[in-house]
Formats: structure tokens, C-alpha cells, sequence
């Protein structure tokens, strides 16, 4: 063991304690080479020779401290944009089946949710968005039309959305607003919430977002549709019926039997030249006369003089919708027959 020669440096500077606590006999026979001390018995070694830096422990301490900080920003980030990071990572995930798998999965291709008190909304999706979606053959289910009268429509959300790929929801101000109307309210938030859990739950289902009303994340209530908002995920609402069209066809994929993309492109065209709408729905104004062979005329009485409903109807009307007659009674004219109970007619044109 004589004359062996270690290194020291700043790595070795337990060689000082360990000499100290051993107390080894032969500890001469050491040798130590110091940077700029040349060669030393290792009994006189010290740091004291050294300039030895905690360089290690401060870039340690950086590292450390520089993950933890990532680790606290994520933590908040993703707590903020929870939303918005779960709708990414959901349309990331998302598949586009076939057209076949569509067909036998699925009863309808699109479901409608809407606040249907607006009067001017529920003209466009009438005349305009409906009839598009059903031309290119897009199976479509609108509650206010599709629910059986009298049924609980709850249930049959929930059943029909279990069965329906794509959930078309035209957001408008009161779509999920406190309206005199509290029972469309709470329509149209369940309507939300199943569509919400559906697309949360399929990766074979999509959620789309009419922004009709221009709404900013600020103006929306419901955490989830402020978050579609700033994801941008939505159809931005405006003059042109076709662009619009455009991009719901985009956002829904294909139906099960739909035409290519040059004979959609034509059956808008088409629309646009034989209903006369340029962007917004026409509303008929009060003294105008009314078809009443046509089914969407009918929609129209809601915005007339209740004079001109009962020059319309006749006198039967005074009759069958008195209140005496409320319970039973049905507003028939020689052309039609309403669906609708005559309380509600009569409520709406007061």
C-alpha cells in the first residue's frame, strides 16, 4: 500500500473526514494530488485547499424547483381550461364511422335543441335549417314535432339522444336564460346535459354549436357551451343560409344515404332560389294574408292581431276557444286542424 497516490478534488472530499474517524496507522503511505498543491500526504488534505463550489446543488435546486413550478402552472391551467382541454382531447379522440355502421347504430343522424319560444329563431329552423338537413337525407329528430303529445319528454330525450349520433344545439340568449316560460328552461337544460353526456361518453358521437345569437364565453352561464365558445368550435351564425349549411355539413360528417358534396351544394342553391330567403327568415307582417294550406304559415298566427285570427277562423273560434271549451277544445278552420291546445293560442296572441 506504500506510496499509493489518490486524486483529490472536490469530489473527494470525504478522503479529510474518513482519514479523521479511521484513524488508520499507516495514513503517511497516503498520497494526495491537489490541483495547485502538486502531490501531498493525504493527512493534510483539506477543502480549505480547494475553491469548491455547491455548482451541483444549486443546478439541482434549479431543476427541482423549475418542475414543481410547471407542475403548479399545469395544475392551474388545467383547472381553469378544464373544459376546454377536455372538448380537445374529445374531438381529438373522435372517429368518423362508415355510412353503414351509421345506418344500423343509429335511429337518427341529428338531434335538434333549441329554445322553441323564440319565434324568429324557431321560423329559420324550420324553414331553413330543417328542411336542408332532411332533403340531403339527414334523419332528424326535433322534439317539439317528434314527441308524442302528452308524453314525458324526458324519458324520451334520454332514449332518443342514446340513439342519435350528432346533436345539432342552436345557442340564442335565453337558450339556457331564466324566460317566463320556466318549463322550456328546463327543456332545453336537460336537452343540454344529455347531449353533453352522450358526446362526452362516445368518441363515435359529435356536439356542434349554432352560435345564433353572436354570443361571446362571457355571455353564457353554462361552463361547458363558454368553453365551445373559445375553443371555437361552433358554426358562427350569419347572412349566408348557404355557407352555414356549409359547415354544419362539415361538422356532421355524411349521412347514411346522403349525395356527394356537388348535389348538396345544388339542393342549397336550390332552397335559397325557391324559398326567397336571403340569410334570415322572413317574417310575415301583420296584415299580410296567410296560406293557411301551407304547414309553416301556421307557425305565423303566433305573430298576428288576435282580429285577424278571428276573421281568419270565423266566429267558431269565439266558440271553441272560449273558456268554457278550454279543456277539450281544438281551433279548426276549413283548411286545418291545430295541434295546437287553444289556451296556448289564445295566450300568445293576448
Amino acid at each position: 500500500m506504500e506510496g499509493l497516490q489518490l486524486t483529490c478534488g472536490c469530489q473527494e472530499l470525504w478522503i479529510e473526514k474518513w482519514l479523521k474517524v479511521k484513524r488508520c496507522v499507516n495514513e503517511k503511505l497516503f498520497k494526495c494530488a491537489v490541483p495547485d498543491h502538486g502531490i501531498i500526504e493525504a493527512r493534510n488534505f483539506s477543502s480549505s485547499l480547494l475553491d469548491c463550489k455547491p455548482y451541483s446543488s444549486i443546478v439541482t435546486v434549479l431543476v427541482m424547483s423549475a418542475f414543481l413550478a410547471a407542475l403548479i402552472i399545469c395544475g392551474f391551467l388545467t383547472s381553469l381550461l378544464r373544459y376546454e382541454t377536455l372538448i380537445i382531447f374529445l374531438k381529438i379522440r373522435q372517429i368518423n364511422p362508415d355510412k353503414s355502421e351509421t345506418a344500423k347504430r343509429f335511429q337518427h343522424d341529428v338531434a335538434l335543441t333549441f329554445n322553441e319560444e323564440d319565434d324568429i329563431l324557431r321560423d329559420w329552423i324550420l324553414k331553413v335549417l330543417l328542411p336542408n338537413l332532411e332533403d340531403n337525407n339527414y334523419r332528424v329528430f326535433l322534439p317539439s314535432r317528434d314527441i308524442p303529445f302528452g308524453s314525458k319528454r324526458d324519458n324520451i330525450i334520454m332514449k332518443t339522444f342514446a340513439k342519435t349520433r350528432s346533436f345539432l344545439v342552436v345557442l340564442s340568449e335565453k337558450y339556457l336564460n331564466q324566460t317566463e316560460n320556466q318549463s322550456s328552461r328546463l327543456w332545453t337544460e336537460n336537452e343540454w346535459k344529455c347531449a353533453w353526456n352522450q358526446f362526452k361518453d362516445d368518441r363515435m358521437k359529435t356536439l356542434i354549436i349554432i352560435n345564433y345569437g353572436h354570443l361571446a364565453p362571457s355571455d353564457v352561464s353554462l361552463a361547458q357551451i363558454a368553453a365551445f365558445l373559445r375553443v371555437g368550435h361552433t358554426v358562427e351564425f350569419g347572412n349566408h343560409d348557404a355557407q352555414i349549411m356549409h359547415d354544419i355539413y362539415d361538422k356532421l360528417g355524411p349521412a347514411p344515404n346522403q349525395p356527394e358534396r356537388r348535389d348538396i351544394v345544388k339542393n342549397i342553391k336550390y332552397k335559397a332560389r325557391n324559398r326567397q330567403f336571403n340569410g334570415y327568415p322572413k317574417v310575415y307582417p301583420e296584415n299580410s294574408d296567410i296560406d293557411m294550406s301551407k304547414l309553416f304559415d301556421v307557425d305565423s298566427l303566433f305573430r298576428v292581431e288576435k282580429t285577424l285570427i278571428e276573421n281568419t277562423l270565423g266566429m267558431s273560434f269565439k266558440y271553441l276557444c272560449s273558456e268554457t271549451n278550454f279543456s277539450n277544445a281544438r281551433c279548426i278552420s276549413k283548411q286545418i286542424t291545430y295541434s295546437y291546445p287553444c289556451r296556448t293560442l289564445v295566450k300568445k296572441v293576448k
